[in-house]
């Protein structure tokens, strides 16, 4: 499914993201010019991440200006 941003960043660059639930993950930025996917495997869903991904996805937008 897709999701809006939902930490403070990804929100105001109007980020979103399609979020699996095995860990899978697309990130779009379209204020950064940055697109992000991740592929995880998780033996079934556990309905928590230990850190959020948007977190992630945040700094590393961040870290590419």
């Amino acid at each position: 499914m897709w999701w809006p941003g939902w930490t403070g960043p990804s929100i105001a660059d109007g980020a979103f993201a399609a979020i699996g639930i095995q860990g899978q993950n697309i990130y779009i930025n379209p204020e950064r010019n940055v697109v992000i996917a991740t592929h995880m495997a998780q033996p079934k869903p556990v309905g928590r991440e230990p850190v959020d991904p948007l977190v992630v996805f945040d700094a590393i937008s961040a870290a590419l200006d």
